[in-house]
């Protein structure tokens, strides 16, 4: 979901509309890593960068959020293969097609100027490497994470990351592969994260602060 929304008040949608309310359920689905090409179809197929390695994309721009999104018993499995690079990399303040945004910086969920998202029973999972994190908020607020689990890998940053992000409560998560960090904060914005429960043992690390997250931000009941 890519949407627009600016100059609007709390409860009022601004000129570009607004998203709000929507639950997906019951899910499953592989998704293919690289785009291939169609053996019926004849003529030869180009596609643009911003096809690869993508994931389920919330993201707002122009001052709004998208309001109380609901990912229940959701279960994905990706193509994987995603770099260093791709995790890094800074996604432009577009709405409009997916691809337009280029690849995200997450191999399962890319979460940006969102409110009320609640994810319940969702598992993401990888069949290649992916130093992507298995989901990035950015700028999210009222979030909920029960029963969720995800791969992780050594080599990336970590299985979550969080940017400018607050009130969160994480129950039940799992960590289904080895990973260096569960859980990656960053700004001094972010406060108010509660992780409680679950088996995390395959992660080296429960948590890193980065760009300024200060120790109170999270609380960690394992």
């Amino acid at each position: 979901v890519n949407t627009r929304r600016r100059n609007a008040g709390a409860n009022e949608p601004g000129p570009g509309g607004f998203v709000r309310n929507i639950s997906f359920n019951n899910i499953r689905g592989r998704v293919v890593s690289e785009p291939r090409q169609i053996a019926d179809i004849p003529f030869p197929q180009s596609h643009r960068p911003g096809e690869y390695r993508q994931c389920i994309v919330l993201n707002c721009i122009g001052g709004g959020c998208i309001e109380g999104i609901v990912l229940s018993d959701v279960q994905v499995v990706y193509g994987g293969g995603g770099t260093v690079e791709e995790a890094q990399r800074e996604v432009p303040e577009v709405a409009g097609e997916y691809f337009e945004i280029g690849t995200p910086p997450a191999y399962g969920l890319y979460a940006r100027n969102v409110r009320g998202l609640t994810l319940s029973n969702v598992r993401f999972e990888v069949n290649q490497p992916d130093l992507r994190p298995a989901v990035l908020l950015d700028h999210a607020v009222d979030v909920a994470v029960n029963s969720f689990g995800a791969d992780g890998n050594p080599q990336a940053a970590s299985v979550l990351r969080f940017i400018a992000t607050r009130d969160v409560l994480l129950t039940a998560a799992r960590v289904l592969t080895p990973a260096a960090v569960f859980l990656q904060i960053e700004d001094a914005v972010s406060q108010g994260i509660i992780v409680d429960g679950g088996d995390l043992s395959k992660a080296s690390k429960l948590l890193a602060l980065e760009a300024g997250a200060t120790a109170d931000a999270a609380k960690l009941r394992i």
